[in-house]
């Protein structure tokens, strides 16, 4: 019996101490194995810190890429509002394009219309400078005319000598008497023109007189003529007064005005032109007179027709002193738009070689109207030639 006790209890021990080893072989693996998982713990631990550390900047890259998206997205909405309104813009100049398309056909069009109508305006133009030419010539035969009319042709020649006889007495030339024989010796008398024109000295003889510029410009033929011979006679006048003016005296007659002697300067200082003046003017027509002024200095352009002022004046039909210019006539100015309208203003001056007349505020004459003609032709044929 006891030893029955002692082996199982040896067992038991044996048993225990198996146990005993066994579980020191358990502890000491798994000390190992925890020593193990604890250094792959710490490996797994650094691991996930650079885990988190490339995460922390992944999320900032996620961020930044985030906000680029953002931007690249409002970019986008930018461009695709400026795609909109390029495509309306586009669309725009298309039928603008189609409209310039319609307007060029049109232009061609025109283009050979027009090339058609310069070819047109060329024969006008080439007809206009034949009619020009024509005006030209008809200018120059007027302003021959009054160089042809300033002196007594040969034909009347007779008649300055004549006045000389019969009308210089006392170193003195008689204006009256000039007159008086152009009526006696040439049968003047004053003719009323319906439409006025200038007629010629001897067409003034022809005709037996003419109307008050006809006697100007006789008037001043008869003074121009003899003062080649007669240049050192005073010119005489009157004016109405209480004397007996002596015009013209006969054997048995003697013509004469109740009025004074007007002494005058002499016949080689002076340069008579025939002028006319405004007598009424009524807002529609104007009527007027002419007679002879004796200038200091001939007329040869506009700018000396102010040179009348302070000269003499009288009437061709009688010899009768009418004043001066400046003080009982006054000669217009270019710019006095209303000059011409008032009793006294000169509007026509009639030189030796010229017509000046004031219209519209300026003096215009038969040369500067020929000047004028040249520049437009002129400018005709450098338009020509530039439309090639």
């Amino acid at each position: 019996m006891s030893m029955g006790k002692t082996t199982a209890t040896t067992m038991r021990l044996a048993l225990l101490a198996c146990a005993a080893v066994i579980l020191i072989a358990a502890i000491a693996y798994l000390y190992n194995e925890n020593s193990a998982l604890r250094m792959s713990l710490g490996e797994r631990n650094a691991e996930l810190g650079i885990a988190q550390k490339n995460i922390t900047a992944l999320e900032g890259r996620i961020a930044l890429n985030t906000r680029t998206i953002n931007e690249k997205d409002f970019d986008i909405a930018n461009l695709t509002d400026t795609l909109e309104d390029t495509e309306s813009m586009l669309n725009q100049t298309q039928n603008q394009l189609l409209l310039t398309i319609s307007e060029l056909n049109e232009t061609q069009e025109e283009l050979a219309n027009k090339t058609l109508s310069l070819e047109e305006t060329r024969q006008e133009f080439s007809a206009l400078k034949t009619e020009i030419a024509d005006f030209q010539q008809s200018l120059q035969e007027s302003i021959e005319w009054f160089k042809d009319n300033s002196r007594l042709s040969e034909n009347l020649g007779f008649f300055a000598s004549y006045a000389r006889t019969n009308c210089v007495q006392e170193r003195s030339l008689n204006l009256a008497c000039v007159s008086y024989i152009m009526e006696k010796r040439l049968g003047f008398r004053y003719i009323s023109e319906s439409t006025d024109r200038l007629y010629s000295l001897d067409e003034m003889v022809s005709r037996g007189g003419g109307d008050c510029e006809d006697y100007a410009l006789f008037m001043r033929a008869v003074l121009n003529s003899m003062n080649d011979t007669t240049s050192s006679v005073d010119l005489l006048s009157w004016a109405p007064g209480e004397g007996k003016f002596i015009v013209f005296e006969s054997e048995d007659r003697t013509w004469y005005y109740n009025g004074d002697k007007v002494f005058l300067p002499k016949l080689g200082a002076i340069n008579p032109e025939a002028f006319c003046y405004v007598t009424g003017y009524n807002g529609e027509a104007v009527t007027g007179h002419c007679i002879v002024a004796l200038g200091k200095r001939a007329i040869m352009n506009e700018s000396d027709l102010q040179g009348l002022v302070g000269a003499q004046t009288f009437e061709p039909q009688d010899g009768e002193y009418k004043g001066t210019i400046g003080n009982d006539y006054h000669i217009c100015e270019d710019g006095e738009i209303s000059c011409g309208k008032n009793p006294g203003d000169i509007i026509i001056v009639m030189s030796d070689d010229d017509l000046y007349q004031f219209r519209d505020g300026e003096w215009k004459s038969f040369s500067r109207f020929q000047a004028e003609t040249s520049e437009f032709v002129r400018k005709i044929d450098t338009a020509t030639t530039s439309n090639g």
